[in-house]
């Protein structure tokens, strides 16, 4: 049936040379009419029936069945297009919450990087200030008290890193290579006091189980990798309130290394899926802050990783992470830190901002250098017209002429010169391409020890370059 396409009758099975025995079955006289599944000309299938108690079949027995395998072919095929089509909506609807995920972190992105500018030309001015101040008085009480203003505004340049990281385009993380099972090692390892002592105490059990197959390096900041790892293993923790286990696993699949991250907790609804890589989003109270996985997502997005997630009540969740091969280029320049510090230099500084001039003005005085001051692109742009310097020092985002094209002016005039520029953006550029523009990018707020060792480093490589004759 299924070679010829035509239905047959044919009642005397037994004795029809059509028919072949199963060895092994009894033989008995019976009945058979078939007809086959037919859709677009194709043979899908067959449909028999048999009766071995004196039943003959006629030809509008077969035309019936034909009938009714006609429509059984048909509601075969149009169930199987709808499981296609209901599997590809499911798809475009999971494509589309990704999608409508990652526009919102967008805007989330962009709102905080731009918090986070205006934050650091604050901080960088009180940062500036304090340290300066340290080093004009004496009295032990008001230095205490300084170094206390200075620590936390170190600590707010850290929260800010932090929510320009979640931009995800934090230069920082530069074409690096990691040992990803070293990392996970050192993860599991910071985060034992949670999923181990701190679980004992609390009287439940946490089993971490963990099979890092051999794998080769992969591309990633080995530092963020093992914070973002960390988090996802505490969060997992945090999953288990009465306990119970966490897989850690490497691999490869399908040419790629992952990263699997699972536990048997109590999982997430469809809403907290939707949301978890939200940042301030927490469904723990009071106890989260709801940074952790935005920082897991902004880090493993700097980082070139995929990241999928699978997780329901009650059924525990697992996340997987698919990780790039690196670059075999080089790192770009690097600050060389036992440079000589070079006598009085003449230096060009230009920012908009009047408080951030006065206070890195007042820095590279201190320092011991020459300071001629421009407030803005186009008034820096006058005095280059007319004067060299030793080293030029722009702010990135200025009304008018911006910092990139101070430096391109500088490059075209004066090739020897060098440039060195600092932006409340400095950690969100993309510092190879940076490097290629100036000789070393600085970002705001930073401390007066970096701001020197910086101009000392560049101006020993400029010497370098171009020797005097």
């Amino acid at each position: 049936m299924a070679q010829t396409g035509v239905g047959m009758i044919s009642n005397h099975s037994d004795s029809d040379p059509r028919s072949i025995q199963v060895p092994g079955t009894p033989v008995e006289p019976e009945s058979i009419i078939s007809v086959p599944l037919t859709w677009s000309g194709e043979v899908i299938g067959v449909i028999t029936l048999r009766n071995n108690v004196g039943k003959i079949f006629v030809q509008e027995d077969l035309e019936i069945l034909t009938i009714f395998a006609r429509q059984t072919a048909d509601a075969i095929e149009n169930a199987k297009l709808y499981e296609k089509l209901e599997k590809a909506y499911e798809e475009l609807s999971a494509t589309q919450d990704s999608l409508i995920m990652i526009e919102k972190l967008k805007a989330l992105g962009d709102m905080a990087g731009g918090v986070a500018h205006d934050f650091n030309n604050i901080l960088g001015t009180i940062l500036g200030r304090v340290q300066l101040l340290q080093k004009r008085i004496d009295n032990p009480e008001l230095k205490r008290e300084l170094e206390a203003i200075e620590v936390a505004t170190l600590e707010g340049r850290t929260t800010v890193r932090r929510l320009q990281d979640f931009t995800h385009v934090s230069s920082r993380s530069q074409r690096a290579k990691a040992d990803l099972n070293k990392v996970v090692r050192e993860a599991i390892e910071n985060t034992s006091p949670a999923w181990k002592s701190t679980a004992q105490r609390a009287g439940i059990t946490i089993d971490l189980h963990f099979d890092l197959k051999s794998i080769s390096m992969v591309k990633g900041n080995h530092d963020e990798l093992r914070e973002a790892i960390s988090n996802v293993i505490l969060n997992s923790v945090d999953a288990l309130p009465d306990g119970g286990n966490i897989w850690i696993s490497t691999g490869v699949s399908d040419g790629k290394v992952f990263l699997r991250i699972a536990d048997d907790g109590i999982g997430m609804d469809e809403n907290t899926k939707n949301k978890m890589f939200f940042p301030f989003f927490s469904t723990k109270g009071k106890k989260g802050l709801g940074m952790g996985l935005s920082m897991v997502y902004g880090i493993m997005f700097r980082n070139q990783v995929d990241i999928s997630v699978k997780s329901s009540p009650g059924e525990g969740s697992e996340f997987k992470f698919i990780f790039s091969l690196p670059e075999e280029t080089e790192l770009g320049r690097r600050v060389d830190e036992t440079s000589a510090k070079p006598s009085d230099l003449r230096i060009l500084l230009v920012d908009d901002e009047v408080s951030l001039l006065d206070v890195v003005g007042d820095m590279i005085d201190y320092i011991g250098h020459t300071c001629r001051k421009a407030d803005g692109g186009p008034v820096a742009l006058e005095i280059l017209e007319k004067e060299e310097f030793d080293l030029v020092i722009t702010d990135l985002g200025m009304p008018e002429v911006g910092g990139w094209e101070v430096a391109q002016f500088c490059r075209n005039k004066y090739p020897r010169m060098p440039v060195i520029l600092i932006s409340g953006w400095g950690a969100q550029l993309d510092g190879e391409e940076a490097l290629q523009r100036v000789d070393a990018v600085v970002a705001k707020p930073f401390r007066m020890e970096e701001f020197e060792k910086t101009i000392n480093s560049v101006i020993s490589k400029s010497k370098q370059n171009f020797p005097v004759s």
